[in-house]
């Protein structure tokens, strides 16, 4: 059951009772509903917007009423979310995509994606983060998509991709700042297919940084 006009959201349509409850209490939080899907009598997608926190810029948390939804797959929120705890997403385990674009996040902290394990699509383009802790992605194990573009990275250090080895597309382009790469950054990736790095300000490239990624089939600088 798609929906794509908040302005005309039936919320008799949601079918599971709890649920709607939910999505009640987030659009009465100022959250606009952009697009519902169902499936099986709960919701399977769901894209939120907080258009009041991105006018006025003003940092707003994240909805712990979310984790309530613990049959959803696919969510996307756009808001100003410049810090989002390691417990928000402790409940949605069963998530397979995330999008959080220019929420203007200016850090991941330890243990934010740990629940996510079913993840397969993650997408972080457009925030404030400098820094990408070493091992934050290793929990991610069947994650095959990964954006981290449009972020003011520095520098991409050892350790930073730990434990994608399904990963298959990585995006580091458009407004990075990376000017160093360890030359054991890219090593998990032994099934990455493209990658995307235009766009930064490297100086210079280990020997040995693209040796392992036998699988690759697009590198743009």
């Amino acid at each position: 059951m798609p929906q794509e006009n908040p302005a005309i959201f039936d919320l008799s349509q949601i079918e599971n009772s709890r649920e709607r409850e939910i999505i009640t209490k987030l659009i009465q939080q100022g959250w606009g509903v952009i697009h519902i899907e169902q499936e099986n009598g709960h919701i399977k997608a769901l894209t939120l917007i907080h258009r009041a926190s991105l006018y006025t810029h003003q940092p707003i948390d994240f909805p712990t009423s979310l984790g309530e939804l613990e049959k959803i797959r696919e969510l996307v929120v756009t808001a100003y979310l410049p810090r989002i705890s390691k417990n928000s997403f402790k409940k949605l385990s069963n998530l397979s995509k995330l999008i959080l674009s220019k929420t203007g996040i200016t850090e991941l902290e330890q243990g934010l994606f740990d629940p996510l394990s079913q993840l397969r699509i993650l997408s972080l383009n457009g925030n404030q983060f400098r820094h990408v802790p070493s091992g934050i992605f290793q929990p991610l194990g069947r994650l095959e998509e990964l954006s981290l573009g449009e972020n003011p990275i520095e520098q991409l250090q050892g350790g930073i991709f730990e434990g994608l080895e399904c990963l298959e597309l990585l995006r580091l382009e458009n407004g990075n700042r990376i000017r160093s790469i360890d030359p054991q950054a890219f090593e998990p990736l032994g099934k990455l297919r493209k990658l995307y790095l235009q766009g930064n300000q490297i100086q210079n490239i280990p020997k040995s940084c693209f040796s392992r990624l036998k699988n690759l089939e697009v590198l743009n600088m």
